[in-house]
């Protein structure tokens, strides 16, 4: 039997409910060592990741970041980190963490092999009003330029990154959807339909085009849908006034507790995701783990999922009127969401099944080593 590759996983703390469901999967093809860099904001606490490693056997290791990023002492946490895969044996070295501002100076400046090194990159193009934007687009230069080998989860973001870097290697996997405990029980209204909006509210969520879009409908149907908006962010402040119809409005402007994301998702009809831009989006997984269809902006990395009219609904982006059109469809159309819906669970178990993802990560890395070896 062949000798198992071996692999030095690296997370960080945005991005360990991405790598959850993928690196146990993951642990029984290559021999990993999963690295867990946790900030003191991460959802996750330290014995629910060990307890990840000890259910799956996996060789794991938890570095916590206390202090704020750029201080001292997580200066040393992350030299830590380099010196261990530096000195640990490895035949592919996956970092799914930007770790600004010292991870990846360490990693570039060091004697690593920077030809088994696989960068994940989540979002090439930054987001609309993104804060410390220059620090990351700095950053994230000097990934793109030393660096060989990287994975996107975006087929447009893949395709704008090898426009620029030609000679660059990537491989291309979906993420993989996100479920939050088992769907319960509807108890809302099956008189109204419930559009959701959910996730962080900032400038490139458009979420006052959803907010318009409520208002513009209310006359003719106001006792026949809700919006509600589940989440926070600063920009709320700046888009809670535009509503002017307060009784088709259910705002819970806070932290979703984890356990709450089950029964919320299951009490709505559509999840509507008016984004200025999008790389992918968290929500999109959460709803087509719950099949909820989407209701979002006609933007390259929607089309990747959405197929208007037949699994969800595409409007122009930044178009109230476009969307309040599509909504008052919805409603005035109830006995389509069974089709919608089922069509919708086709296109979940045909193209983002974990089985299907799972490969195209073991491709990616083959392809890597390979390169390297070759």
């Amino acid at each position: 039997m062949d000798e198992k590759k071996k692999v030095i996983w690296v997370t960080g703390s945005s991005f360990i409910d991405v790598d959850l469901p993928i690196v146990p999967r993951i642990a029984e093809i290559f021999d990993v060592i999963w690295l867990v860099i946790r900030q003191k904001d991460c959802w996750f606490s330290e014995n629910d990741i060990r307890d990840v490693f000890d259910a799956n056997a996996i060789d794991g290791k938890i570095y916590n970041i206390n202090g704020r990023l750029r201080s001292f002492s997580s200066a040393k946490q992350f030299y830590k980190i380099v010196s261990f895969i530096k000195r640990t044996p490895s035949d592919i070295i996956y970092v799914n963490y930007l770790g600004v501002p010292y991870l990846w100076p360490f990693i570039i400046t060091s004697s690593i092999d920077k030809r088994k090194i696989i960068y994940p990159c989540h979002d090439f193009v930054d987001h609309v009003g993104v804060k410390n934007r220059s620090v990351y687009s700095f950053i994230k230069k000097i990934i793109f330029k030393k660096i060989k080998n990287f994975q996107f989860f975006s087929k447009s973001q893949q395709i704008l990154f090898h426009q620029k870097y030609q000679n660059k290697n990537s491989f291309y996997s979906p993420l993989y959807l996100k479920g939050f405990g088992k769907p319960v029980v509807s108890e809302k209204n099956d008189e109204k339909v419930t559009f959701l909006f959910f996730g962080g509210i900032r400038e490139n969520k458009g979420l006052e085009y959803l907010i318009e879009a409520g208002n513009l409908l209310y006359e003719k149907y106001e006792d026949k849908f809700v919006v509600k908006i589940c989440g926070y962010g600063e920009y709320w402040e700046k888009v809670k006034s535009l509503i002017k119809f307060t009784d088709c409005f259910d705002t819970q402007i806070r932290k979703i507790e984890n356990d709450e994301i089950a029964k919320i998702f299951s009490e709505t009809d559509y999840l509507v995701l008016p984004y200025l831009d999008v790389t992918q989006s968290g929500p999109l997984l959460i709803s087509y783990y719950y099949n909820v269809p989407v209701i979002a902006s006609d933007l390259p990395g929607f089309r990747e999922y959405i197929v208007d009219k037949k699994n969800g609904f595409l409007f122009s982006s930044q178009n109230a009127k476009e969307l309040a059109s599509v909504m008052a469809y919805v409603i005035e159309h109830r006995e389509d969401s069974g089709r919608i819906k089922s069509n919708l669970r086709d296109f979940v178990e045909n193209e983002i099944s974990i089985s299907t993802i799972i490969g195209k990560y073991c491709d990616g890395f083959n392809s890597v080593d390979e390169r390297r070896r070759g």
